[in-house]
């Protein structure tokens, strides 16, 4: 094994051809702030910019990465230079101690922490855009898409469908044109004239539509499915419903290179199912395949369970689970940079030959919590998987700040919590529609047991963690939309639409079989079977159900159900039939709240949560099914969440939940108020008692825990300070104007500030 000892001007004519190493020779002079640490070097080497090197020696042999763009066929001239510098001159570098530690497998690997919290500059979208104005979107990106059509196949479009439109102008016809095209009854008049062929093209294409276009030759195998004639013109029929403006061709969208047409979104919201005869539905449970078990769509279990996890994530800090440790060999390996990866796999990986046959695992994501959190937290969620999703969507929808630790993001959250059950219902749901940080084919790779696991090429440097997330995100966008064609309220047997599924959608990675043609196609990432074949165009039926059936299987019974989505029948805890309920008005855009969540089962009226509503002078008690967030904001004003288990929830009171309600503007008088609109029995004098004396006490005293007093020398100090430092941004309360308090992590950096400044502040402890 090599050593940076044994290391000789020889050995480095098999790491650098000839021309990089006489430019070395010239380079050598221009290499700063050489670093030794163990086994490894570091230095900066000053080309056209500064160039960053580190090289390091180990059982792998040595192994070196440089920032410059040049490959001359081995290592460049900057890594060269940085050697000659060490052989010729050790005693040049400093010598720091190695850093890092040992992995399982023996890795060295760098410890990483998440970054602290930091509030985004923009509002999340359902904040900042109401429901009508993400419908106008659609409705002006199908206006532009007409506006890319001539002036002649505009009128043609108005002629066929009888439309009396009156324009000279492009824009104004291309609006007049679209504002009939979203009518619901339009499209519905316009889908039942179809013929059984151009109906059943009109399906293909809209099953089809997703991420990627529908080229011919998958329209054709679509049509197949659905039975249109082999010979029958498939290109003739898309522009015939084009010309219907039932769909418009891809050329007037300039993101969109390829397929034969689209369905824009605004006309897609008023279609009707589309899969409706196609797949057999039932207005009852089927009794084939036969059920022993029925699990209603209860919508409202989360959201109570949502309020709950804010309540509980506010009240304590909880750190985030740290990011896995990073290899100390990615330095020299770009293609290990930023994955998370399996510790004996990144041991073996071969740093030039074989890389071509090598395969890297992808493991799934730990989840966001750390155990200690997940064991007290994952009773009120009803399990570890659907905590880590609950608090995914409350990162997605903004409610939870990136970052650790865990921190609520005020302003939102309180827009949030100012919410009733369906409008909180309404943020989580198009929260999981549209993130990407979470994904139901992770929970199917936790599972020891899986048949399945997800591995990526190396030699794809550009593909990034964040593209195998879009890539998981089209996918579950591909089942979704899917499911959206199916007519709701009605039971659907899981093997038939599985059936058709099998055909459609054959293989991963992409949900649509462009590339069906060419299966051996590489691709950046694969689902390989436990002997190691990858899910392939050709692999059997079980290779489907480890692969695209599990990942339908986990959405249907998992996010959609636990949303209050789709109602499951099962057999023996296995999913065959699932219901609906409101899924393709969600997905399609056309309502804000299903109306199939809105007729849900709401939680206790407030006369049952005055029969089982328990007060004394400490604690107020309710039943876990009468959580309503107008509850929630009176009692979080008072006390804090004390237990969360079992079927009630108990509040205790808490003088400083009232101090910040006071602060907050709130009076005795405006709590009594909210408790007598709120609650359905009187305040127990023993509550009003103890709020009376906290008011009364209100501004007479604050005490302070764990703070640093800063004291000036004169009244004007404090003035002058905050012009030149960042004490105003840390400052607690001002006692007077020598007399300031901070909290105690502020400390360092204003010192520091003061002494740039040319001041000496002097630090005790002694008061």
């Amino acid at each position: 094994m090599p050593t940076l000892e044994s290391i000789r001007e020889v050995d480095l004519r098999g790491l650098l051809n000839n021309q990089s190493l006489q430019r070395a020779r010239r380079y050598i002079h221009r290499v700063v702030n050489p670093v030794r640490s163990g086994q490894s070097l570091s230095a900066e080497v000053r080309g056209s910019r500064l160039y960053r090197v580190d090289i390091e020696t180990g059982s792998e042999g040595l192994q070196a990465h440089c920032s410059c763009p040049y490959d001359w066929g081995g290592y460049c001239k900057h890594i060269g230079a940085v050697l000659l510098k060490w052989i010729h001159n050790p005693q040049s570098f400093a010598v720091q101690e190695p850093g890092g530690e040992k992995a399982d497998s023996n890795l060295q690997v760098v410890a990483v922490d998440m970054p602290p919290p930091q509030q985004p500059s923009e509002k999340p979208s359902w904040l900042s855009q109401s429901f009508e104005e993400r419908q106008q979107v659609h409705r002006a990106n199908l206006e532009q898409g007409l506006q890319e059509l001539r002036l002649q196949d505009l009128r043609q479009l108005a002629d066929r469908r009888r439309w009396r439109v009156k324009a000279s102008r492009k824009a104004e016809l291309a609006a007049q044109v679209a504002e009939r095209m979203v009518q619901p009854d339009q499209v519905r008049e316009a889908v039942s004239g179809l013929d059984e062929n151009h109906r059943h093209v009109l399906r293909a294409l809209v099953l089809l539509t997703g991420p990627l276009m529908p080229s011919p030759q998958d329209m054709r195998r679509a049509a197949d499915l659905f039975g249109v004639p082999p010979k029958a013109p498939i290109g003739l029929y898309v522009r015939e419903l084009c010309d219907l403006g039932l769909a418009l061709p891809t050329e007037v969208f300039p993101d969109l290179h390829s397929g034969l047409a689209v369905v824009p979104p605004a006309i897609l919201r008023q279609l009707p199912p589309l899969l409706q005869g196609v797949v057999p539905t039932y207005p009852e449970l089927p009794s084939r395949p036969a059920t022993d078990e029925l699990r209603s769509a209860r919508p409202f279990d989360l959201v109570q369970c949502a309020n709950q996890l804010i309540l509980l994530l506010e009240q304590t800090s909880y750190p985030r689970r740290p990011p896995q440790p990073r290899p100390h060999m990615e330095r020299f390996m770009p293609e290990l940079q930023r994955w998370d990866y399996v510790p004996e796999e990144v041991g073996h990986f071969p740093q030039k030959s074989r890389k071509d046959e090598f395969r890297l695992t992808v493991p799934a994501p730990a989840y966001r919590l750390p155990d200690e959190a997940i064991a007290q937290l994952a009773p009120i969620a009803g399990g570890a998987e659907r905590l880590d999703f609950l608090f995914a969507l409350l990162l997605a929808s903004g409610v939870v700040l990136e970052g650790s630790p865990v921190t609520p993001w005020p302003e939102v959250k309180a827009a949030f919590m100012q919410r009733d059950l369906l409008g909180q219902w309404a943020v989580l749901a198009r929260s999981y529609i549209h993130t990407t940080d979470w994904s139901s084919l992770w929970e199917i790779l936790r599972d020891p047991a899986a048949p399945v696991a997800l591995q990526r090429d190396p030699r794809y440097r550009h593909y990034q963690p964040q593209d195998l997330r879009k890539a998981l995100f089209d996918l579950r966008q591909f089942v979704l939309h899917v499911l959206a064609t199916l007519p709701d309220g009605q039971w659907v047997v899981l093997a038939d639409l599985e059936k058709l599924l099998q055909k459609i959608w054959p293989y991963l990675p992409l949900p649509l079989p462009h590339s069906s043609t060419h299966p051996h196609l590489a691709r950046p990432w694969s689902l390989v079977q436990a002997g190691g074949k990858g899910n392939r165009a050709d692999a059997p039926a079980a290779d489907w159900d480890h692969a695209q059936g599990a990942l339908i299987r986990a959405i249907v019974g998992g996010p959609l159900h636990w949303l209050g989505l789709v109602e499951l029948g099962l057999y023996r805890g296995e999913l065959v039939a699932f219901r609906p309920l409101g899924l393709a008005e969600l997905y399609r855009g056309r309502r804000e709240i299903p109306a199939a969540i809105e007729s849900a089962g709401r939680p206790a009226p407030s006369e049952i949560i005055g029969e089982t509503l328990h007060t004394d002078g400490e604690h107020v008690s309710l039943p876990r099914a009468a959580f309503q967030p107008a509850l929630h904001r009176l009692l979080a004003k008072i006390g804090r969440l004390a237990e969360s288990v079992g079927d009630r929830l108990v509040y205790r009171l808490d003088p400083m939940a009232a101090y910040e309600a006071f602060e907050a503007g709130s009076t005795l008088d405006d709590l009594l108020a909210e408790w007598a609109e709120t609650m359905p029995q009187d305040m127990p004098k023993a509550i009003q008692q103890r709020l009376s004396t906290w008011w009364s006490g209100y501004g007479r005293v604050r005490l302070y825990e764990d703070i640093t007093v800063v004291e000036f020398a004169d009244d004007y100090a404090l003035a002058e300070m905050k012009a030149v430092t960042s004490l105003e941004d840390h400052l607690i309360a001002e006692i007077s104007p020598r007399l300031v308090l901070i909290p105690p992590e502020a400390i360092a950096g204003l010192k520091a500030e003061l002494e740039r400044a040319g001041y000496t502040p002097q630090e005790t402890d002694e008061i």
